[in-house]
C-alpha cells in the first residue's frame, strides 16, 4: 500500500522530549503517530467504508 507524508507544526522542545522518553519505551514518535492514525481511522470511519476499502485493496492487486 502506498503511503503519504504528513507535515505538522509542533513545539520542538515537546517533540524532542517525546523522542527521548518514547526511546526509553523502545518505540518512536513515528510509530506512536501511526498507532494514533490507526486508532482515529477505527474510531471515525464507518465499518461499511472500512469493509469496502479492504475489499478494494484486496482486489487491486488482481
Amino acid at each position: 500500500m502506498a503511503s503519504i507524508r504528513i507535515e505538522v507544526d509542533a513545539d520542538p522542545i515537546k517533540v524532542d522530549a517525546l523522542k527521548i522518553y518514547l526511546g526509553h519505551k523502545n518505540t518512536s514518535l513515528e510509530v506512536e503517530i501511526l498507532h494514533q492514525i490507526e486508532s482515529l481511522y477505527n474510531k471515525n470511519v464507518p465499518s461499511n467504508v472500512k469493509d469496502f476499502l479492504a475489499e478494494y485493496i484486496e482486489n487491486e492487486g488482481k
